[in-house]
């Protein structure tokens, strides 16, 4: 194997060498679109098409949710291990590919199916805590002002554009058609952009016991925060379409929702890093999460139509800001350790992203709706949000 590590020092090195970092961070967000926008998200719209053909059962469609998420939770943890850090391009390269392999095999007979979403859901977490680490070292060396907003604006492109590429694939010959044009479209624009993804570096890698104490309670409350979130958005960005079918009038409104909450993503991630400038990583963080509570909150408020629009904008408008501000905030709390702080949000993330689906099964099997679902996330969010203010009043900006 001494050739392949030669191999892969010599790419790395010429990666040092080559790319403009703004070559670099589009590349980084076709990665995070790719691994989050078709490797997590499209089950959300596709799930309905799948149901509608009778090929998914509703029983089977928790139990492929739930594979993915699983496989996301362990992809995480493994991008926490120090080959994973010290290889993190090759292994976002590898992982992509996983991802848009495993899209394309959705479209074989359903035995294969349940293997594939959990294999693309580990290639899904280990590409985004290994992009995500790559990138803040990259804006750090940098000195970038809109690098980090710039890839994390993948995963709202990829939500959008996979969700209205659903439509017109679906029909030309049903959801098999989508998965196997979804995966051909990744895979074209892979080929574009993975030479210039950013490069290891592993002079921030490395590990320092004390460093790691001296960030105070800060880094703590934010893994609880970040757990919680993950618990919390999962139940609008799971359900939502089926929220809005839940209401006659507008229940046919459910993958345009889906849509918009992807085209509100996109951009978010500018006004939030605008706000981190302005205010800080940790205040724009807490104020995210209220804006997040505030839409949850929103279909108890206004009813129908006008509630849905706001919980879709508004989840739109800050789930992704809050991932990549929380993940900014780990890096300043972690800066000797980056891949490991992120894996470990990530990974908390991940556990909350498997158990939110599940109370809220629960719930609606109780109640008979999903609105109550809903309350409960706003409520925990708010919980979780409150302490960790308070902590930052007493703490200094980081």
């Amino acid at each position: 194997m001494a050739w392949y590590h030669r191999a892969m020092d010599n790419a790395e090195g010429r990666a040092l060498a080559r790319p403009e970092p703004g070559l670099a961070f589009i590349a980084a967000a076709v990665a995070l679109a790719i691994a989050m926008g078709v490797g997590r998200f499209v089950y959300t719209p596709l799930l309905v098409v799948m149901l509608k053909e009778g090929s998914l059962s509703r029983a089977f469609a928790g139990v492929l949710a739930a594979a993915n998420l699983a496989g996301y939770l362990l992809g995480a943890l493994m991008a926490m291990h120090s080959l994973a850090s010290r290889r993190r391009t090759m292994l976002v390269r590898l992982g992509s590919v996983v991802v848009v392999v495993m899209t394309a095999m959705m479209a074989l007979p359903s035995s294969v199916w349940l293997p594939a979403r959990f294999i693309t859901g580990v290639a899904s977490g280990l590409v985004f805590v290994l992009t995500v680490s790559l990138v803040l070292d990259l804006a750090a060396r940098v000195q970038s002002k809109y690098g980090i907003a710039t890839a994390f604006s993948g995963v709202g492109v990829g939500i959008a554009a996979a969700g209205a590429l659903v439509l017109p694939f679906q029909s030309l010959g049903g959801a098999r058609a989508a998965w196997l044009g979804l995966a051909g479209i990744s895979a074209i624009a892979l080929s574009a952009t993975l030479a210039f993804l950013p490069p290891s570096c592993s002079g921030s890698q490395r590990t320092n016991d004390k460093q790691q104490t001296s960030d105070g309670p800060l880094f703590g409350w934010l893994a609880l925060l970040y757990g919680v979130e993950g618990a919390a958005y999962i139940i609008p960005a799971t359900f939502l379409v089926a929220m809005v079918a839940e209401t006659a009038a507008i229940a046919r409104l459910g993958a345009i929702m889906w849509i918009l909450v992807g085209l509100v993503a996109a951009p978010s991630t500018l006004w939030w890093n605008a706000a981190s400038k302005r205010w800080g990583n940790s205040a724009a963080l807490v104020v995210a999460c209220t804006v997040q509570i505030a839409s949850m909150l929103a279909p108890f408020v206004l009813p129908g139509g006008p509630g849905a629009l706001v919980l879709a904008v508004g989840l739109g408008g800050t789930f992704i800001g809050i991932a990549s501000l929380a993940m900014a905030l780990a890096r300043s709390l972690r800066p000797k350790n980056v891949t490991a702080a992120i894996g470990l949000l990530t990974a908390l993330y991940g556990v909350g992203q498997i158990a939110g689906p599940l109370v809220a099964t629960r719930v609606v099997l109780d109640t008979g709706s999903y609105q109550f679902a809903l309350f409960i996330a706003a409520i925990a969010l708010a919980l979780a949000t409150a302490p960790f203010a308070a902590i930052l009043a007493r703490s200094p900006e980081r």
